[in-house]
């Protein structure tokens, strides 16, 4: 009776291991990708700081005013690339 009780819980506590043991290769996973996904996405930041006008402020009112006074708003096609190797978008 003892030694069942004794077995019943001993077996218990092998469930309950195996439980944190498979909960912890899972966490370690996550973890793992985690880091990869920020690794990927820091690469890329960078691909982006690179990419020519990143370091341009946007102009002022006071800049788009004179600019649309000029009548050249329209005339403008800029360039904009989501990726290094991406095909431009004219916009």
């Amino acid at each position: 009776m003892v030694i069942d009780s004794q077995n019943k819980r001993l077996d218990d506590a092998k469930q309950l291991l195996s439980n944190v043991e498979g909960k912890q290769r899972g966490i370690k996973d996550r973890i793992s990708r985690a880091f990869k996904v920020y690794e990927l996405l820091e690469q890329r930041l960078q691909n982006f700081r690179m990419l020519p006008g990143a370091n341009k402020k946007p102009l002022s009112r006071a800049e788009r005013e004179f600019k649309t006074q000029l009548g050249t708003q329209d005339c403008i096609s800029q360039t904009f690339y989501m990726f290094p190797c991406d095909i431009p978008l004219q916009i």
